[in-house]
């Protein structure tokens, strides 16, 4: 929109002569879009319609003194946010044929041409947020879900698919955002980024509960909470994808993470629900929390996640994140790592920098600090009800489903003792945070190592310092130093068990 000819007034831009248009202007400083509008239609039609007097603030010249700030008042209801991303591919939108991995094809569709996806180039992402009213001013820390939207869809996805949002968040106490996910990228590489990013950008912003941050998505966004919560588990409370599973290799990191999924018995992209009951029996099979609604007369269609909204809050009100597990399983995929985006998968928890001993095949640390106070999870024992027909009252009024739910079982509460127990497959090096696993090296402390190769076995954070003698399966290996917290060990291949006996050796 070309600035027009004359002078400037209080209510009409000009460009000052009154001969010449002054530049065109794409961009208002001070445009504020309405809580319910998620683009720049506000600043568009207003530099369109030629009268930009309603897009302005009165700046006091007293205050633009150095050392001042001021506050800007808060904002509720539905907002638009940006963020600035350490990652630009340029500006506007690549577009490509076919889906993104693994979203499936409609098996009557022959080729890639049916789906045109679309991938958001630049390093300024958006994003919507849903702040309730009673946020206020934040003094108190809020939880907040994290929603992923479907193929060929956009960051406001569930402001139209859950019509009942608002009132759910209000009632609950929620922060909610919506993520673009960079366009049709199934939330991997800078589209798991992007998650991430704005993750930070919001906990930057808002007061949010660090132990109450919740992940859900529909169609993709499903495909995308499997593939964000399985890389990264130490970061969510609970999760609830919804019509599709994806990264059941990864299933096992998710030890401490609550999982209900939702599906559709006449969904045909979803194997006719065949897909996400295959993610379910992942999880069941190693007796986690999981939830399975299996609804008999729903395609793949946003119905399922709305109608199981009631049960996701319910899901999430009940759960808050694991910060001290005693117990870690986290496994890793070659090639599933990104560095050129900061994206390396080597570790959660207090497990940190694994390094393949093969890069070709997967690795994974098993382990169980006995210095945490924990009862043992009893995989084979879990409470299984299948298949059950219930009918949750949806307002679709096509809510009749089949629930599948696996109870964890757990053994009595261990005696706390200082000793840790590894198992470990394809790893050459790994760091532990003794801390975090409530480890000293103040005290003798015993490490039972199973691994098929040779290991670097490094840990951080280990109270004590001065000498120890190193003992390994029952003869004495020589003197040990902890500096600053540090100690690293070299064990070769097989079982060993490692003891850090108070002393200099004798």
């Amino acid at each position: 929109w070309p600035v027009p000819v004359g002078s400037a007034t209080t209510d009409r831009p000009g460009s000052g002569s009154s001969e010449r248009t002054g530049p065109a202007v794409f961009s208002l400083l001070f445009a504020d879009d309405a809580n319910w509008v998620f683009t720049a239609r506000t600043e568009s039609t207003v530099l369109l319609d030629g009268d930009v007097s309603d897009q302005r603030v009165v700046v006091d010249p007293k205050n633009l003194v150095p050392g001042k700030s001021m506050v800007p008042p808060a904002r509720f209801g539905r907002l638009a946010r940006f963020y600035e991303s350490r990652a630009d591919f340029g500006d506007g939108i690549r577009k490509s044929d076919g889906p993104p991995e693994p979203f499936p094809l409609p098996p009557e569709v022959p080729g890639d041409e049916a789906v045109l996806t679309y991938e958001y180039l630049g390093a300024l992402q958006p994003y919507g947020m849903l702040v309730p009213d009673a946020y206020g001013n934040g003094d108190e820390p809020w939880p907040l879900i994290l929603y992923l939207h479907g193929l060929n869809n956009f960051y406001y996805e569930p402001f139209g698919v859950l019509p009942n949002l608002e009132e759910q968040m209000t009632q609950h106490g929620y922060l909610f955002a919506g993520l673009l996910g960079r366009g049709d990228l199934s939330y991997r590489g800078p589209g798991e980024l992007d998650v991430l990013e704005v993750l930070a950008d919001i906990r930057s912003r808002y007061n949010v509960d660090p132990d109450r941050i919740y992940l859900m998505g529909h169609s993709m966004g499903s495909i995308g909470t499997h593939n964000v919560s399985t890389r990264n588990p130490d970061l969510f409370a609970a999760v609830s994808p919804s019509q599709i599973a994806a990264s059941i290799e990864l299933m096992p990191n998710l030890r401490h993470i609550p999982y209900q999924l939702v599906a559709g018995q006449l969904d045909f992209l979803d194997e006719f629900a065949e897909g996400s009951q295959a993610g379910y029996d992942a999880m069941s099979a190693l007796g986690y929390d999981a939830t399975f609604y299996r609804y008999l007369d729903k395609t793949h269609e946003a119905s399922a996640t709305y109608d199981a909204l009631p049960n996701t809050m319910a899901l999430f009100n009940r759960s808050r994140r694991v910060t001290r597990p005693a117990e870690i399983i986290y496994r890793r995929l070659p090639g599933d790592d990104h560095p050129d985006l900061g994206l390396v998968h080597d570790g959660a928890y207090a497990i940190d920098r694994m390094r393949f001993a093969d890069a070709s095949r997967p690795q994974q640390v098993m382990l169980r600090s006995f210095a945490i106070p924990h009862q043992p999870l009893l995989s084979q024992q879990a409470l299984r009800t299948n298949n059950q027909l219930v009918d949750e009252g949806g307002p679709s009024g096509r809510t009749n489903a089949l629930k599948s739910v696996t109870e964890p079982m757990y053994g009595p509460m261990e005696v706390v003792w200082n000793e840790l127990r590894l198992s470990l497959q394809n790893v050459a090096s790994l760091q532990l945070d003794a801390a975090q696993l409530s480890l000293t090296g103040e005290r003798d402390l015993a490490v039972q190592v199973a691994t098929d190769a040779n290991l670097v076995l490094r840990f951080i954070e280990l109270a004590g310092s001065g000498p120890r003698t190193l003992v390994r399966n029952g003869s004495v290996d020589g003197a040990l130093e902890i500096r600053q917290g540090v100690v690293e060990i070299s064990l070769e291949a097989g079982e060993t068990l490692l003891e850090l006996r108070l002393g200099a050796t004798e």
